[in-house]
């Protein structure tokens, strides 16, 4: 078998890495990690995927996902235990192989990615990253980001409905006798109306999920700061600001709950 090397060029970032990202250093665990470079190889028969083969899209698409994962461009500094994030660049290999043993395609040179053409018309892409800069995660991440940037896929951005809704004071009030059971019925824990107007939201949510998809789906609540002293401009409620795509709007306003017991603006 036969390889013959075509081309050989450093693809560098498509934006230049701000000065105050340039120096990345190691975790403790890396630093004490053997040097170890892990390969991962891609093959495409000849008979699919045409537009793999264009290495032009291959090398653009590539600078433009390093400006994201931009410490792959960079040269490890051994001394100081720190990724120089240069914009040096990751090293590109364009070869021709003629056989089909595939053992001595991919060489051992650290942080390089190669791609090989085959003479029957297929195509193997090899990526070879050093384990300290990258682990398995942060190198599948990237593989994915940069095949998605090659499929040059269309941008679907849907359009978002910014509505506010006022849940007044007797409403809360109403919600927190309902949550409560009652005043006779022996329940000690009252909720405070940011828990009372959270638990509305998120019913109503759930709800509108489930008659869009058809059944109910696992879901997660993360507050992010105080949302406690929001109250709206008069004093004696809550104004809850919800962001959200047209169709889910849509189902979201029209809940009864949302219905009886808000105002919207």
């Amino acid at each position: 078998m036969e390889v013959q090397l075509i081309s050989r060029k450093l693809i560098k970032p498509s934006v230049q890495t701000p000065p105050h990202l340039q120096n990345l250093n190691i975790s403790f665990l890396n630093q004490l990690a053997p040097s170890l470079y892990v390969a991962n190889i891609f093959y495409y028969p000849s008979h699919r995927h045409e537009i793999i083969k264009n290495i032009d899209r291959l090398e653009k698409s590539l600078s433009e996902i390093l400006t994201l994962f931009y410490p792959l461009a960079g040269r490890y500094i051994k001394d100081n235990l720190s990724v120089d994030c240069n914009d040096e660049g990751v090293e590109l290999l364009e070869a021709k192989v003629d056989g089909v043993d595939l053992t001595q395609i991919v060489q051992q040179d650290p942080n390089t990615i190669q791609i090989n053409k085959f003479k029957c018309g297929g195509l193997a892409i090899d990526l070879r990253n050093s384990h300290r800069i990258s682990d398995g995660i942060t190198i599948s991440t990237f593989i994915n980001a940069w095949a998605t940037t090659f499929r040059e896929a269309p941008k679907v951005y849907s359009k978002i409905v910014t509505k506010v809704f006022v849940i007044n004071k007797e409403a809360i009030d109403k919600l927190n006798s309902k949550i409560s059971g009652g005043s006779d019925s022996g329940v000690k824990y009252h909720p405070s109306r940011l828990e009372v107007v959270t638990a509305l939201l998120w019913k109503v949510l759930i709800g509108s999920a489930k008659a869009q998809r058809g059944h109910l789906r696992a879901s997660s609540l993360l507050q992010i700061m105080t949302l406690r002293g929001k109250d709206n401009k008069f004093g004696d409620g809550i104004e809850a600001w919800m962001n959200l795509k047209e169709i889910d709007m849509l189902h979201f306003q029209q809940d009864p709950d949302m219905l009886a017991l808000t105002s919207s603006q």
